[in-house]
């Protein structure tokens, strides 16, 4: 319960500041530990309601190269220029 209770807080405290990736990561957190506790108490849970099966939290690393939305295409000629003006700085 304390790994729920602190990534809850995380996000309330960091809320507007994690990236989503980061969001994600800590609402995996909860969710693991939220899985943990329903494991051990199957003999009260209601029968009619099934949970789902976890899926494994894709790290930002391993995911596909290909650009998804126009903001990652965006932030990524953003970071292509700003790479630019620094070489020129150099210079």
């Amino acid at each position: 319960f304390a790994d729920i209770r602190e990534a809850i807080d995380e996000l309330d405290h960091l809320v507007g500041v994690l990236e989503p990736f980061e969001a994600n990561f800590v609402l995996d957190v909860a969710e693991r530990g939220l899985r943990d506790i329903l494991a051990v108490t199957t003999d009260y849970q209601d029968k009619s309601i099934a949970i789902p099966d976890y899926q494994l939290l894709q790290r930002k690393s391993d995911m596909n190269e290909n650009l998804d939305s126009p903001l990652d295409a965006d932030y990524l000629e953003a970071l292509e220029f700003i790479k630019k003006m620094e070489q020129m700085e150099q210079q």
